[in-house]
């Protein structure tokens, strides 16, 4: 996924950010090289929701925010499983709905892929047992 080049929050304007659908990150103060991930969301319209952010930036968010960065992606699909992806290894303090769900799609899609995975591997394992005990008789 190719993220933006981060933009100063303060200094935005929809001229330069698309409105089709996406996931955004809203970031703080660099620290060294990184930037602390505060946000993630992702929309329909990403110049839209980003300026409903600014809007609501002075009371919630109290100049913490001062970075964003978004990637377009059309298909909300996609953008569930990425933003759902990129809260769970950033952890942003700002993202509590998401945090307090039960684990998500992708989690339990992982979770049939390593138990279907284990099964082959038990199968093969009692086919070559099977095979063995038959040649040392």
């Amino acid at each position: 996924m190719n993220f933006s080049r981060p933009e100063i929050f303060a200094e935005w304007s929809n001229t330069y950010t698309p409105n089709s659908g996406g996931i955004y990150m809203l970031l703080g103060h660099p620290l060294g090289n990184t930037y602390p991930v505060l946000y993630v969301g992702q929309s329909n319209e990403l110049a839209r929701r980003i300026s409903e952010h600014l809007e609501i930036a002075d009371s919630k968010y109290r100049g913490e925010i001062m970075y964003f960065v978004y990637a377009l992606e059309p298909n909300p699909y996609t953008r569930d499983l990425l933003e759902a992806s990129l809260i769970k290894k950033h952890n942003p303090r700002f993202n509590k709905l998401l945090k307090s769900q039960q684990p998500t799609e992708l989690d339990e899609l992982a979770r049939i892929l390593i138990a279907n995975k284990e099964a082959i591997q038990k199968e093969k394992k009692q086919r070559i047992d099977a095979l063995m005990r038959y040649l040392a008789q």
